[in-house]
């Protein structure tokens, strides 16, 4: 998921214009996880440790901290020659790439489209054995190379993993056949290429960049762009924010502090550390930090307006998330969508989970989607930062 290089502060726009030759955009489609799939694909990236909280109860709405079904982004790419089309989610949170293979005979992996190396001219067998083990079951594969299109752009040799086992069944109902890593190299199998420094290497691209804007709509698109910037996606100016050098993993930057309205928590006094994350459908801080946050609500959440906005301040800039969607309401035990609530909700929960890494790659803090369907989020591997920009939605959708 993230990695980080400290240089001095950076604050200025960048105006370029789209160019046909040098930019490759993949429409993204939104696609609902049951609370086990969640859980199992946020263990099985490196890493990662979650901790439960218990529910809060009290004698009207209440707020509970726990995983709800989220919402992530998936898009198509194409893998081998000619390309086999693989829908994926893209993650700046993890290193590698793996995909679905026909090598697979479970269930699990039948249930989906999958890809099929004798179909590929192009492909070429690693005989290297990978194993990622997660909360509730176990994912073993093959690495392998072969030709990447993704939106046009072809990556030669490109290493992934073929899943050709799947042990536990929290995959068996996904809409998704990979999951494609867009963080740094430190995250990737050893002696392997992470799919963003294929990229870079194939010197294709004018701009080393990459660019997500996320909606919850569903009368908006939302894209990876690759290449460039989509300045019809942003209203404003790009806020640059140095990627942390400390922490070379994951696309972090630094908080400089978390507030509610004008009211200051004191969780970041020295700064922490903070992934942007696509891979992540909410946002996660560490399980000490999140009680402090609990610690401010008063467990009941009958007019969630009422609440006051959540801010990070990032670089010296404000980012506000307002109450309607960092709350997540529950009607009769199911859960609304991010940003949706029922007339009639009776509980509410977080969009926060509690994330617990060891040093020294953590403690750190993760801002997904629910952070960037508020703002245009912008990966540059020319200047190691990323830019924030307020996302641009129709006026209706913001009503």
């Amino acid at each position: 998921m993230k990695l980080l290089f400290l240089l001095c502060s950076l604050a200025f726009s960048i105006q370029r214009p789209l160019k046909a030759g040098s930019t490759f955009k993949i429409p993204l489609s939104k696609i609902k996880l049951s609370n086990s799939e969640s859980q199992a694909l946020k263990n099985a990236l490196p890493l990662r440790k979650q901790k439960s909280f218990p529910s809060f109860l009290s004698n009207e709405a209440k707020i509970t901290l726990q995983n709800i079904e989220n919402v992530e982004f998936i898009g198509e790419v194409g893998v081998g020659s000619p390309p086999q089309p693989i829908k994926v989610i893209f993650d700046t949170g993890s290193g590698n790439f793996f995909v679905n293979s026909k090598l697979c005979q479970d269930s699990t992996c039948l249930a989906k489209p999958a890809f099929e190396p004798k179909d590929s001219s192009t492909f070429t067998n690693l005989d290297l054995d990978i194993d990622i083990c997660f909360g509730s079951g176990e994912i073993l594969g093959i690495m392998g190379q072969d030709t990447l299109t993704i939106g046009g752009l072809k990556v030669q040799n490109q290493h992934f993993a073929q899943v050709t086992q799947e042990i536990g069944d929290v995959f068996i109902d996904s809409l998704f056949s990979g999951l494609m890593g867009l963080g740094f190299g430190s995250l990737a199998f050893e002696g392997t290429s992470c799919v963003f420094d294929s990229i870079v290497n194939s010197e294709k691209l004018e701009w080393n960049v990459m660019s997500f804007y996320f909606s919850i709509f569903e009368n908006e698109e939302s894209e990876l762009l690759i290449g460039d910037i989509d300045e019809t996606k942003f209203v404003g100016e790009i806020h640059w924010v140095p990627v942390e050098p400390e922490n070379p993993f994951y696309w972090t930057v630094i908080i400089d502090d978390v507030r509610l309205g004008d009211k200051t928590l004191n969780l970041c006094k020295e700064g922490c550390f903070a992934a942007i994350d696509t891979g992540t459908s909410l946002m996660s801080a560490p399980s000490d930090k999140l009680w402090i946050i609990y610690e401010h609500f008063d467990r009941k959440c009958t007019e969630i307006t009422t609440y006051e906005d959540l801010i990070f301040v990032i670089d010296g800039k404000e980012y506000v998330i307002p109450p309607e969607d960092y709350i997540i309401t529950i009607t009769n035990g199911v859960e609304d969508d991010i940003g949706f609530h029922s007339d009639s909700f009776n509980e509410c929960t977080l969009a926060f989970s509690a994330i617990d890494i060891d040093p020294p790659n953590g403690p750190i803090w993760v801002l997904g989607n629910t952070f960037m369907h508020h703002y245009y989020s912008i990966y540059d591997r020319d200047r190691m930062s990323v830019g924030l920009a307020k996302a641009a939605h129709l006026v209706d959708n913001m009503k």
